[in-house]
């Protein structure tokens, strides 16, 4: 006996010193009852590794959370394969080397996620074996392939009510299988133009293909015509340069009522927009015109605005729009910052900042500091104009020169100071004419 202990416990010794480590199964069981993926305590073998199976039977408060901070990984996940399975996802990432089987034996299979990412390596079945959902409000998913509902007998379903689903592979629909994209974005590889099963806010075929060949991918989106929401915003979401006298417009849902359809909200905070209510400071009042004045708006500042289309009792609560105002300073000059060999009848030009009413004070100099401390009532040695044109003719200028400008925009008495541009005229060129004495005597032509 003390022989035989003594090579059982070489072997292990043998295998442990090796390197060698050996995939293995392992389910989820809770036991802690704290739902964490991480804590070996609730899988009876342990926490899975990329190399491992992980067998998820328990739904509801039971189920497994991977959660903000953790990063988590599996060869495969099982989900439901003695009794219902889910998953949830929020704030970590998910690594699945292999294959993920959501619904299995009959079972249902779930995996909701909500923030942060799955990155699965092999395909996704979603209705393997059973029936499947994938919910997804917000965060990411990739797979090299999707089979939705690969029995007929059972019902899959991806939602996509926010967040990014990426199928760099074949997205494959059975029977039975049908995917609703709200808020969401379904990412195909190459160039999809229709795909069965696929609905917009729960209308069937209500969604756009819209192929990137720089990417050679595929996004699909619902179409905002059929979603109870408000939509196509103007200023356009995260626009920029926007004029500080701008009226925000947007195309009302189908659902809105023509009378007191719309909340408005507006305001500079993107957290207190999203969250306001009718007793917030951003809560504008509703109103039946599908357009809002907030006013002359501060230059070079973000503002955030959410409209919530109403029709009694109901309430659509909308995205968060944002759009940036226009710093109000001159830009884009012509000729361009550093520009060498310019001609010496230039004409100066420039885009002029977004200030209603305003003129331009240009000031043009061979020295930077002379230009830089002009002023209206003092400019030594610097070229002046008062302008109400974003344009200049400074007539000719000097040869292989280096020319320092900026242009000032002006609105009452506020004064945005424009930055200081430089460029170098042409050289001069000096053409030498040569003339010689081509006399010759005759005596020279004599042979």
């Amino acid at each position: 006996m003390l022989k035989m202990s003594f090579f059982a416990a070489l072997a292990v010794v043998i295998l442990f010193s090796g390197g060698s480590v050996s995939a293995v199964s392992t389910t989820w069981t809770n036991g802690t009852g704290n739902q964490k993926w991480q804590d070996a305590g609730n899988w009876n073998f342990g926490v899975p590794g990329s190399l491992d199976r992980a067998y998820i039977s328990l739904a509801g408060t039971s189920r497994p959370v991977v959660a903000l901070g953790v990063t988590a990984a599996a060869n495969r996940v099982y989900l439901g394969q003695v009794a219902d399975g889910a998953l949830e996802v929020s704030g970590a990432n998910l690594t699945v080397t292999d294959r993920i089987y959501a619904g299995n034996s009959g079972f249902t299979g779930t995996i909701d996620i909500a923030s942060g990412t799955i990155v699965v390596t092999g395909k996704m079945f979603i209705g393997y074996s059973g029936p499947a959902a994938i919910n997804i409000t917000g965060g990411y998913i990739s797979s090299k392939g999707v089979d939705l509902s690969s029995s007929t007998a059972a019902g899959g379903h991806l939602q996509l009510d926010g967040g990014t689903y990426f199928c760099d592979g074949l997205f494959t629909v059975y029977a039975g299988g049908n995917c609703d994209i709200t808020r969401g974005k379904l990412k195909l590889a190459g160039s999809v133009s229709s795909l069965a099963g696929m609905s917009g806010y729960g209308v069937p075929g209500a969604v756009s293909f819209d192929y990137d060949s720089a990417t050679n991918t595929t996004m699909v989106t619902a179409l905002p015509s059929v979603a109870p929401y408000a939509y196509q915003p103007n200023p356009a979401d995260s626009a920029q340069a926007i004029l500080p006298d701008i009226i925000l417009s947007w195309t009302p849902s189908r659902f809105a009522a023509i009378v007191n359809g719309h909340d408005v909200y507006f305001g500079t905070s993107l957290s207190a927009v999203g969250d306001a209510n009718h007793l917030s400071a951003e809560f504008q009042g509703r109103q039946d015109a599908n357009s809002f004045n907030p006013g002359l708006l501060s230059l070079d500042t973000t503002y955030y605005w959410r409209i919530d289309e109403v029709n009694d009792a109901n309430v659509w609560k909308g995205e968060v729009w944002s759009f940036k105002t226009d710093s109000g300073y001159a830009r884009n000059p012509y000729p361009s910052d550093k520009a060498a060999e310019v001609p010496r009848d230039i004409i100066f030009a420039w885009s002029p900042g977004a200030l209603p009413g305003a003129f331009h004070n240009i000031y043009i100099g061979t020295v930077w500091t002379d230009v830089n401390s002009a002023s209206p009532e003092t400019h030594p040695n610097v070229m002046f104009a008062d302008l109400d044109t974003n344009s200049f003719d400074a007539g000719q200028l000097e040869w292989n020169t280096t020319y320092y400008w900026r242009v000032d925009q002006v609105n009452g008495v506020e004064v945005w100071k424009g930055n200081i541009w430089r460029f170098t005229t042409v050289e001069q060129n000096i053409t030498f004419f040569v003339a010689a004495d081509c006399h010759y005597g005759i005596g020279d032509w004599a042979g």
